[in-house]
């Protein structure tokens, strides 16, 4: 099973997360995911995520944090089979509109509302990383 490396972007405005859905075609089509990408050689993780996020959405972003690693075996897609491997970072939008050049929709969502989204099965475990960053977030405040 071929393993790849992928950054995603969890990009907050306030108590909003943004998602993107993937398109129609291909393989996970029609799922939501974070946005991001592969890391291609020679590049670090922060440098793939920064490119990615303007490739596919034409902003500039800050990275504020380390959310995790997460891993996932896709295993029922038959030839298309893959090992994932996913480095997820809390951003925000230093510049640009989230203007989407690769998916289908895309918008922010409430912390408390993130399962109501049709997710690709690995960014399934980012939502729950999401939640527990957010609570500690909001409790450090108190």
């Amino acid at each position: 099973m071929k393993s790849i490396d992928v950054v995603c972007a969890v990009i907050c405005a306030g108590n909003l997360v943004y998602f993107c859905k993937r398109n129609k075609n291909g393989i996970l089509k029609n799922k939501w995911e974070f946005p991001g990408g592969k890391i291609e050689e020679g590049e670090d993780k922060e440098e793939a995520l920064k490119r990615e996020i303007m490739e596919e959405l034409n902003t500039s972003i800050i990275i504020d944090a380390f959310l995790g690693e997460f891993s996932y075996d896709y295993t029922d897609l038959g030839e298309d089979n893959f090992h994932i491997n996913l480095y997820a970072y809390v951003c925000t939008v230093e510049h640009g509109m989230l203007e989407r050049k690769e998916h289908s929709e895309g918008h922010f969502m409430k912390i408390n509302r993130l399962y109501e989204l049709d997710y690709c099965a690995a960014d399934l475990q980012i939502i729950d990383a999401v939640k527990e960053y957010f609570s500690r977030k909001v409790q450090v405040k108190k």
